[in-house]
Protein backbone atom coordinates (compact mmCIF):
# COMPACT_ATOMS: atom_id res chain seq x y z
CA UNK A 1 0.00 0.00 0.00
CA UNK A 2 2.80 2.43 1.23
CA UNK A 3 5.00 1.28 -2.16
CA UNK A 4 1.96 1.91 -4.47
CA UNK A 5 1.47 5.52 -2.81
CA UNK A 6 4.90 6.18 -3.34
CA UNK A 7 4.92 5.48 -6.96
CA UNK A 8 1.96 7.21 -7.71
CA UNK A 9 3.55 10.50 -5.83
CA UNK A 10 6.74 9.66 -7.93
CA UNK A 11 4.61 10.11 -11.62
CA UNK A 12 2.89 12.96 -10.65
CA UNK A 13 5.94 14.87 -9.87
CA UNK A 14 7.77 14.14 -12.94
CA UNK A 15 5.19 15.17 -14.89
CA UNK A 16 4.86 18.29 -13.06
CA UNK A 17 8.31 18.89 -13.72
CA UNK A 18 8.15 18.23 -17.70
CA UNK A 19 7.12 20.51 -19.63
CA UNK A 20 6.25 20.17 -23.42
CA UNK A 21 5.92 22.54 -25.88
CA UNK A 22 2.97 23.07 -28.01
CA UNK A 23 3.35 21.94 -31.52
CA UNK A 24 2.45 24.37 -34.75
CA UNK A 25 -0.86 24.04 -36.09
CA UNK A 26 -1.03 22.53 -39.80
CA UNK A 27 -1.69 24.95 -42.33
CA UNK A 28 -5.26 24.58 -43.38
CA UNK A 29 -5.62 22.23 -46.56
CA UNK A 30 -4.96 23.76 -50.05
CA UNK A 31 -3.11 27.06 -48.55
CA UNK A 32 0.62 27.33 -50.06
CA UNK A 33 3.10 29.80 -47.79
CA UNK A 34 3.60 32.67 -50.40
CA UNK A 35 7.20 32.53 -52.02
CA UNK A 36 9.52 36.02 -50.77
CA UNK A 37 8.98 39.21 -52.48
CA UNK A 38 11.46 40.13 -54.93
CA UNK A 39 14.03 42.24 -54.63
CA UNK A 40 13.83 45.25 -56.65
CA UNK A 41 16.87 47.10 -58.40
CA UNK A 42 17.02 50.57 -57.34
CA UNK A 43 16.37 52.98 -59.63
CA UNK A 44 18.97 54.84 -61.71
CA UNK A 45 19.09 58.33 -61.06
CA UNK A 46 18.59 60.42 -64.70
CA UNK A 47 21.12 61.78 -66.30
CA UNK A 48 21.60 65.68 -66.82
CA UNK A 49 23.34 65.89 -70.22
CA UNK A 50 24.41 69.81 -70.97
CA UNK A 51 22.02 71.67 -72.98
CA UNK A 52 23.11 71.78 -76.78
CA UNK A 53 25.31 75.09 -78.30
CA UNK A 54 24.28 76.95 -80.72
CA UNK A 55 26.47 75.60 -83.17
CA UNK A 56 25.30 71.66 -82.41
CA UNK A 57 21.64 73.17 -82.92
CA UNK A 58 22.48 74.74 -86.37
CA UNK A 59 24.76 71.34 -87.69
CA UNK A 60 21.41 69.72 -86.37
CA UNK A 61 19.23 72.04 -88.98
CA UNK A 62 21.71 72.45 -91.82
CA UNK A 63 23.99 69.21 -93.09
CA UNK A 64 27.77 70.38 -93.07
CA UNK A 65 29.33 71.11 -96.84
CA UNK A 66 32.83 70.68 -97.50
CA UNK A 67 35.03 74.00 -98.16
CA UNK A 68 35.31 74.94 -101.63
CA UNK A 69 38.74 74.65 -102.82
CA UNK A 70 40.12 77.95 -104.02
CA UNK A 71 41.53 77.61 -107.85
CA UNK A 72 45.51 78.22 -108.31
CA UNK A 73 45.54 81.53 -110.47
CA UNK A 74 48.96 82.69 -109.75
CA UNK A 75 51.43 79.58 -110.21
CA UNK A 76 54.94 80.48 -108.48
CA UNK A 77 58.01 78.70 -110.46
CA UNK A 78 61.02 77.91 -108.18
CA UNK A 79 62.97 81.39 -107.49
CA UNK A 80 66.09 82.74 -108.35
CA UNK A 81 68.09 84.75 -105.91
CA UNK A 82 69.77 88.19 -106.40
CA UNK A 83 73.10 88.46 -104.34
CA UNK A 84 75.63 91.12 -104.56
CA UNK A 85 79.53 89.95 -104.39
CA UNK A 86 80.27 91.64 -101.07
CA UNK A 87 77.50 90.40 -99.29
CA UNK A 88 75.87 93.68 -98.75
CA UNK A 89 71.89 94.06 -98.09
CA UNK A 90 70.56 96.84 -100.69
CA UNK A 91 67.51 97.42 -102.21
CA UNK A 92 66.04 95.47 -105.04
CA UNK A 93 63.55 97.15 -107.68
CA UNK A 94 61.54 95.17 -110.39
CA UNK A 95 59.83 98.02 -112.96
CA UNK A 96 60.34 100.70 -109.98
CA UNK A 97 58.71 98.65 -107.37
CA UNK A 98 60.68 97.69 -104.56
CA UNK A 99 60.95 93.90 -103.97
CA UNK A 100 62.88 93.47 -100.98
CA UNK A 101 66.94 93.92 -100.24
CA UNK A 102 69.66 91.26 -101.44
CA UNK A 103 70.13 88.39 -100.64
CA UNK A 104 66.14 88.01 -102.07
CA UNK A 105 64.04 85.46 -103.88
CA UNK A 106 62.33 86.50 -106.95
CA UNK A 107 59.91 84.22 -108.75
CA UNK A 108 58.12 83.76 -112.06
CA UNK A 109 54.16 83.51 -111.58
CA UNK A 110 51.03 84.03 -113.84
CA UNK A 111 51.06 87.70 -112.63
CA UNK A 112 53.63 89.25 -113.47
CA UNK A 113 53.56 92.58 -114.87
CA UNK A 114 55.92 93.70 -117.75
CA UNK A 115 57.42 96.45 -118.71
CA UNK A 116 56.13 98.81 -121.82
CA UNK A 117 59.37 100.10 -122.27
CA UNK A 118 60.95 99.44 -125.74
CA UNK A 119 63.32 96.12 -125.16
CA UNK A 120 64.69 94.03 -127.40
CA UNK A 121 61.58 91.61 -128.87
CA UNK A 122 61.95 88.10 -130.78
CA UNK A 123 63.58 84.77 -128.57
CA UNK A 124 66.27 84.42 -127.56
CA UNK A 125 66.23 88.01 -127.03
CA UNK A 126 69.17 90.27 -128.65
CA UNK A 127 72.13 90.50 -126.49
CA UNK A 128 70.74 88.47 -124.11
CA UNK A 129 72.41 85.84 -121.67
CA UNK A 130 70.78 82.99 -120.52
CA UNK A 131 70.64 83.02 -116.89
CA UNK A 132 68.91 79.33 -116.72
CA UNK A 133 65.43 77.46 -116.39
CA UNK A 134 63.05 77.30 -113.81
CA UNK A 135 60.43 74.16 -113.85
CA UNK A 136 57.55 73.77 -110.99
CA UNK A 137 58.14 70.51 -108.99
CA UNK A 138 54.38 69.63 -109.17
CA UNK A 139 53.69 70.41 -112.50
CA UNK A 140 56.39 69.94 -115.37
CA UNK A 141 54.76 71.48 -118.23
CA UNK A 142 54.70 74.23 -115.88
CA UNK A 143 58.44 76.16 -116.70
CA UNK A 144 59.82 78.73 -117.54
CA UNK A 145 63.80 80.85 -119.08
CA UNK A 146 65.27 83.31 -118.05
CA UNK A 147 67.76 85.98 -119.93
CA UNK A 148 69.45 89.40 -118.65
CA UNK A 149 70.32 92.00 -121.21
CA UNK A 150 73.09 94.07 -119.31
CA UNK A 151 75.49 95.16 -122.58
CA UNK A 152 75.33 99.02 -122.26
CA UNK A 153 75.14 99.34 -126.46
CA UNK A 154 71.63 97.84 -126.15
CA UNK A 155 70.60 99.42 -122.76
CA UNK A 156 71.16 102.71 -124.22
CA UNK A 157 68.44 102.70 -126.59
CA UNK A 158 65.79 101.75 -124.23
CA UNK A 159 64.59 105.21 -122.84
CA UNK A 160 64.73 106.32 -118.82
CA UNK A 161 67.33 103.11 -117.59
CA UNK A 162 69.15 104.23 -114.38
CA UNK A 163 72.89 103.52 -114.27
CA UNK A 164 73.04 99.72 -113.73
CA UNK A 165 69.90 99.07 -114.76
CA UNK A 166 69.09 96.08 -116.70
CA UNK A 167 66.48 93.86 -118.54
CA UNK A 168 65.56 90.66 -117.76
CA UNK A 169 63.16 88.15 -120.50
CA UNK A 170 61.08 85.99 -119.61
CA UNK A 171 59.54 82.99 -121.47
CA UNK A 172 57.70 79.75 -120.62
CA UNK A 173 54.37 78.13 -119.66
CA UNK A 174 52.51 78.23 -116.57
CA UNK A 175 49.39 76.23 -116.03
CA UNK A 176 49.02 75.89 -120.03
CA UNK A 177 49.10 79.54 -120.23
CA UNK A 178 51.78 80.90 -122.48
CA UNK A 179 54.25 83.71 -120.66
CA UNK A 180 56.50 86.07 -122.27
CA UNK A 181 57.57 89.52 -121.60
CA UNK A 182 60.55 91.45 -120.18
CA UNK A 183 61.29 93.57 -116.82
CA UNK A 184 63.78 96.11 -115.19
CA UNK A 185 65.86 95.21 -112.82
CA UNK A 186 67.66 97.92 -110.63
CA UNK A 187 70.10 97.54 -107.46
CA UNK A 188 71.02 100.83 -107.08
CA UNK A 189 74.86 101.26 -107.41
CA UNK A 190 75.67 97.54 -108.53
CA UNK A 191 75.70 95.93 -112.12
CA UNK A 192 75.08 92.44 -113.08
CA UNK A 193 78.16 90.09 -113.29
CA UNK A 194 78.61 86.88 -115.02
CA UNK A 195 80.11 85.15 -111.96
CA UNK A 196 79.99 81.20 -111.18
CA UNK A 197 81.03 80.48 -107.51
CA UNK A 198 83.02 77.50 -107.11
CA UNK A 199 81.55 75.04 -104.71
CA UNK A 200 81.30 71.83 -104.40
CA UNK A 201 78.16 70.41 -106.51
CA UNK A 202 77.08 68.08 -103.99
CA UNK A 203 77.64 70.53 -101.34
CA UNK A 204 74.69 72.66 -99.49
CA UNK A 205 76.22 75.69 -101.13
CA UNK A 206 75.31 74.46 -104.51
CA UNK A 207 72.15 73.92 -103.81
CA UNK A 208 71.77 77.48 -101.85
CA UNK A 209 73.44 79.19 -105.02
CA UNK A 210 71.13 77.51 -107.43
CA UNK A 211 69.64 79.93 -109.81
CA UNK A 212 71.73 83.31 -108.36
CA UNK A 213 72.47 86.63 -110.34
CA UNK A 214 75.23 87.98 -108.86
CA UNK A 215 75.87 91.86 -108.76
CA UNK A 216 78.95 93.95 -108.15
CA UNK A 217 79.26 97.36 -106.84
CA UNK A 218 79.62 99.78 -109.86
CA UNK A 219 83.24 101.67 -109.20
CA UNK A 220 83.03 105.19 -108.34
CA UNK A 221 83.55 107.50 -111.25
Amino acid sequence: MTRCLLLAGLLSLAACSREEKPSPAPAPAGMKKPPPAPIEEAAQLPVHKPAPSVEQVLARQKPAKAPKEEPTDNLHLPAFTFRTMDSKSVKVQINGEDLSTTPCLWSITQKLKFTDAAVPSGWPPEGGRFIGTTQHPDDPESKAELYIIDKPEILEKIPKLRKGECVLAVRGVLGQVPVQGSLLLYIREYRFTDFVPLVNPEGDDASRFHRTLWFERMPDE
